[in-house]
């Protein structure tokens, strides 16, 4: 038998350490979005949602920072998710939804000026319009579209080369999934506690309560104004 599978195996480097974005590349991510020239070889220029999908962009990359949600879980949400009185985004992530648990998160300064710029809709009425609903893969997907963003925007997509018997793949360090971890990574950076740190991008390992205390939610607020504008 081999003596060395009885070790416990090291843990590799943390995606999270690998694959993060500093707070000017989520700004330039933000800014690049913003103009439609990224777009140019995936829709036509006459298209009518050009600018739309440029202005939904900038919110679903903020979204993707300031709130930790993943790619498909932000082309789903819908206005009914967001409580501006309450300054608050509640939603239930797709990786947990079989476990019916939804997290409560508080609304950056940054991502409430995007949010209070738009017209709120009805409760149905999807958050980012042209996005909602749209594949995440695909030539025309939502991921690719993310990376037309990040080319045009000059930052690197951290490509590592691996493979076995001569056979190369590629794999990326960044996508829109680094936004999440930036969202931690730069929490930890400004000495927010991991315990506010799991609360804020739903990793807590106890079942989801009714809601956070009013104690919980000042103290998880306060964590998030500590978030640096991008």
């Amino acid at each position: 038998s081999n003596p060395a599978a009885a070790l416990e195996r090291l843990p590799e480097l943390d995606s999270s350490e690998r694959s993060v974005f500093s707070v000017a590349e989520v700004g330039k991510l933000v800014e690049t979005a913003g103009e439609a020239g990224w777009q140019d070889g995936l829709f036509a220029v006459g298209d009518p949602q050009r600018d739309q999908r440029s202005i939904d962009w900038q919110g679903m990359i903020l979204a993707g920072f300031y709130a930790g949600a993943r790619l498909g879980d932000c082309a789903r949400m819908k206005w009914g998710n967001v409580n501006l009185s309450r300054k608050s985004i509640t939603f239930m992530p797709a990786k947990t939804e079989r476990k019916r648990k939804r997290i409560e998160v508080p609304i950056h300064p940054r991502l409430f000026v995007w949010l209070k710029d738009r017209a709120a809709g009805n409760e149905e009425d999807p958050l980012f319009s042209t996005l909602h609903g749209c594949h995440i893969g695909g030539g025309h997907g939502l991921s690719s579209q993310f990376i037309a963003i990040m080319e045009d925007a000059k930052i690197d997509r951290h490509t590592n080369r691996k493979g076995e018997s001569g056979r190369q793949r590629a794999q990326h360090g960044r996508s829109f999934h680094a936004l999440r971890h930036s969202l931690t990574s730069t929490l930890a950076n400004l000495d927010v506690s991991e315990e506010i740190r799991r609360r804020i991008v739903g990793h807590e390992s106890s079942e989801v309560h009714a809601g956070y205390t009013h104690h919980e939610r000042e103290t998880i607020a306060r964590a998030m104004e500590k978030m640096p504008n991008v």
